[in-house]
């Protein structure tokens, strides 16, 4: 299955369910070009640390790790926008 997976993209990103993230670790000798994981964390399943351990070559994000990164990239892109506005309203 993972080499039809790989014929057929070359994603770095991969988004999984915590239930199947078992599995799809057990692919990753195959799908090198699998850069990050990103998991949807089920609260009935445990927290998803004991994979985070696990020697794999890629990456192990949760969904809310990404959402809180894009939050604060944003956060930071604004604070930038703002302090470079004020700055040049200060040089006039």
């Amino acid at each position: 299955m993972s080499k039809i997976i790989s014929l057929f993209t070359k994603a770095e990103f991969v988004l999984v369910s915590q239930e199947l993230l078992p599995k799809f670790l057990g692919l990753l000798k195959e799908l090198p070009q699998i850069k990050t994981i990103i998991v949807f964390e089920e609260s009935h399943k445990g927290p998803i640390s004991s994979y985070l351990d696990a020697n794999v070559s890629c990456r192990i994000l949760t969904f809310d790790e990404v959402i809180e990164y894009g939050y604060l990239s944003e956060v930071s892109h604004l604070i930038q926008h703002f302090s470079s506005t004020l700055s040049h309203k200060g040089k006039n």
